[in-house]
C-alpha cells in the first residue's frame, strides 16, 4: 500500500490525493489512483524535464 511505503497515515494521504484530484492532477479508479496527463506534465515540469 502506498501510504505504508511512504510511512504516512492512510486518511490524511487520501485527503491529499483528493486535493490533487481537485486540481486535475490525479484520476481516481475503483481501486487506486493515477496521475492525469496534466499531473504527469506538472511532475515533469517540477523535475525540469
Amino acid at each position: 500500500m502506498l501510504a505504508a511505503e511512504r510511512g504516512v497515515d492512510l486518511l490524511p494521504m487520501k485527503a491529499d490525493i483528493r486535493k490533487l484530484k481537485g486540481m486535475g492532477l490525479t484520476i481516481s479508479h475503483d481501486v487506486g489512483y493515477e496521475l492525469s496527463p496534466r499531473g504527469a506534465a506538472y511532475l515533469a515540469w517540477l523535475d525540469g524535464t
